[in-house]
């Protein structure tokens, strides 16, 4: 071959892979020129990856502010929405698709457990607060009570592996509902929440759960429809946090923090300007804007700022005299009771460990660096105004709880040490789960002499009572003792022994009461 021939070809090989080069390089010399012609600059973003689906309560990461502040910040954010499919979401989140997820507390309990909880808890987002609701139609339910839903032939409609799932298990492990068929025909497990919402304008099913909007839409459309009991009726039960993945805590703790504080300032932003707010949550929900304007006047989404974070649910204390709470560790607790006791969960996946999932130290960090936006601003404890006798006894009964036996010395009103224990895993549950409800101690016994009878379960009522105000410190003018001999026998099940049956009408009862003066 000529030398000349060698050169072109040489010359035209190295043209081509230049080419190539080019065409590898161009993208990145080209968004070189385009951000350093910008506000931009030359400053690249990091990109935080986050799973999670369009309930509400997840709008501000959402939201047009978010988006520009975390861009502001160095971070450019992308959102998957999987329309609740939690499992699918923990599956992405364990393989390191997503940085982030959101979701409810109990859901990661649950889902997690499978991958060895890959991620940590470090911010509480919201807490429904009604968002979730059971409803039946009026004939269904005369009383308009749980005590209605204790029924062996009622089908219940909700949607499987959701917040409403979760809901019925609370429902069915805290009270009495032992009459729901034990094979379990009583579930009717849907695949989403138009599903059930179907079923329900065809009255195909007895009982229903669904979440916002629908739940509005639902009463709203059928008159005869009456809401019986719901997240508003409980606390720390069904609450949404930020799950980071915990190679990205070791590696770039900064990046979290920066993310953190940029939501807080939207969220504080958003809260200054609530109509705005409004009208962007249903633009992007796709709800109309007075239904919106419902949820969030009638606080059924209860978002968490950076103080609420702090002192309501991650125990960071931010001033002497106010007192920190863990709300986020309730919940954590609170969720594997209910998955264990439903059957859910065969065990306790934590081993007792609820800390091992939760981070508080970038809440910690932002109260330092903002001491300003975290006054103490708590409403604090219900202060319950004192009732006599007549006032107590004519407030409306809600639920009884349903409770492991409270067992005493044999024939006293004395506790014995499982007692104790009882009574003392009971007035956790009240003051963690029900802390805006009074409640009724109620104390039975099995035929005997009643007189004997009126004063023992009187008595057993009282210890029970003494027990929660001076251990616990729960308010005495939130609790009221009352015994009712044999008076009040519980109905005998279906192929019960006479034995057997004996044997449980001496009882305490724990039963929530509805107070109008919250």
């Amino acid at each position: 071959m000529r030398k000349g021939t060698a050169l072109a070809i040489a010359l035209v090989l190295c043209a081509i892979a230049a080419f190539g080069v080019w065409r590898l390089i161009q993208p990145w010399v080209e968004e070189y020129e385009h951000r350093s012609a910008s506000d931009a600059g030359t400053a690249s973003a990091t990109t935080v990856r986050i799973g999670g689906d369009r309930y509400l309560g997840y709008f501000f990461l959402n939201s047009p502010d978010f988006k520009k502040e975390a861009v502001r910040n160095g971070l450019a954010i992308t959102f998957a929405d999987d329309n609740g499919a939690y499992a699918e979401r923990m599956k992405k989140f364990a393989a390191g698709e997503y940085d982030m997820i959101v979701l409810p507390v109990g859901s990661y309990v649950e889902h997690g457990a499978s991958y060895n909880y890959p991620g940590v808890l470090t911010e509480a987002i919201a807490e429904s607060r009604g968002a979730d609701g059971i409803v039946a139609f009026s004939s269904k339910v005369p009383n308009g009570n749980i005590s209605d839903l204790n029924r062996a032939d009622y089908k219940f409609v909700y949607t499987k592996d959701s917040p409403s799932d979760f809901l019925v298990d609370f429902v069915r492990t805290r009270f009495e509902l032992d009459q729901l068929a034990k094979d379990g025909s009583w579930q009717v497990e849907m695949d989403g929440i138009d599903k059930v919402y179907e079923k329900l304008k065809r009255r195909d099913g007895d009982v229903f759960v669904l979440w916002e909007p629908y739940l509005s839409k639902a009463l709203k459309e059928f008159p005869d429809l009456k809401y019986v009991w719901g997240s508003d009726q409980v606390r720390n039960l069904i609450i949404d946090g930020m799950v980071f993945h915990r190679d990205l805590v070791r590696k770039n703790p900064k990046l979290i923090e920066t993310f953190l504080d940029s939501y807080f300032r939207v969220l504080q932003g958003y809260g200054n300007d609530r109509p705005r707010m409004i009208a962007e949550m249903a633009d992007w929900a796709e709800m109309d804007r007075p239904t919106v304007q419902q949820l969030v006047e009638n606080n059924k989404i209860e978002f968490f700022n950076l103080w609420e974070n702090a002192n309501q649910m991650f125990g960071v204390q931010t001033a002497p005299d106010v007192r920190a709470n863990e709300g986020v560790l309730n919940a954590i607790i609170g969720a594997t009771s209910v998955l264990v006791r439903s059957g859910h969960l065969t065990k306790d996946p934590l081993e007792g460990q609820p800390y091992s999932i939760t981070n508080a130290s970038f809440i910690k960090t932002l109260v330092e660096k903002n001491p300003a936006s975290v006054t103490a601003n708590a409403s604090g404890p219900i202060d319950f105004a004192p009732l006599d006798d007549k006032a107590w006894g004519a407030l409306p009964q809600g639920a009884t709880l349903k409770i492991p036996e409270i067992s005493f010395d044999l024939g006293s009103e004395v506790l014995d040490d499982a007692g104790k224990e009882q009574v003392d895993s009971l007035a956790l549950q009240l003051i963690t789960n029900f802390p805006q409800s009074r409640f009724a101690v109620r104390g039975h016994t099995g035929p005997g002499d009643e007189a004997e009878n009126q004063r023992l379960s009187l008595l057993r009522a009282q210890l029970v009572t003494q027990r929660m105000i001076a251990v616990h410190g729960i308010d005495p003018d939130r609790v009221h003792a009352e015994g009712y001999g044999s008076t009040r026998p519980l109905p005998k099940r279906t192929d019960e022994s006479e034995r057997a049956y004996r044997y449980r009408l001496p009882r305490v009862e724990i039963v929530l009461l509805r107070d109008n003066s919250f």
